[in-house]
């Protein structure tokens, strides 16, 4: 089990979800095709959401609530095929001097998420290996605890 993905993750620039051409939503669908074949659980980093929401620099708790930030999450899950909660909007750290731990809150949400989804999904590949029968439910939705 140590050589092996438990999970995938695709990075998307937000202020690009817009842009996305047939092709690439092409490729990002059969990228997570090829995941859901291998049972592999995949997350959405939506990255750069100040460019999307500027009006979130003040205030990162209200993200999640933020219109501008629902329909980029929304666009994004459409595009590749993902469930919305498995879409997370994160700011990357670009010209900040000091660290914002309200803004540390969202990449943190995802990362936990993440190490969720690798943890179930590490669970099923041994309960597998050992014969043990996995639900389909756990498998088809990628976490128990999502």
């Amino acid at each position: 089990m140590n050589h092996r993905i438990h999970c995938g993750v695709i990075v998307i620039d937000a202020s690009m979800v817009d842009a996305f051409t047939d092709e690439n939503t092409s490729k990002l669908k059969a990228l997570k095709s090829l995941m859901d074949e291998k049972g592999i659980p995949c997350v959405v980093l939506l990255t750069k959401i100040d460019k999307v929401a500027p009006e979130l620099e003040d205030n990162w708790k209200t993200t999640f609530k933020d219109p501008k930030v629902k329909e980029c999450v929304d666009k994004a899950a459409t595009a590749i095929g993902i469930s919305r909660n498995n879409v997370y909007p994160v700011k990357n750290y670009e010209i900040e001097v000091e660290v914002d731990e309200e803004l540390n809150v969202l990449s943190l949400l995802a990362l936990r998420q993440i190490i969720h989804l690798s943890m179930d999904h590490m669970e099923n590949v041994k309960l597998r290996e050992d014969g043990n029968a996995v639900s389909e439910s756990v498998v088809a939705v990628g976490s128990d605890t999502a």
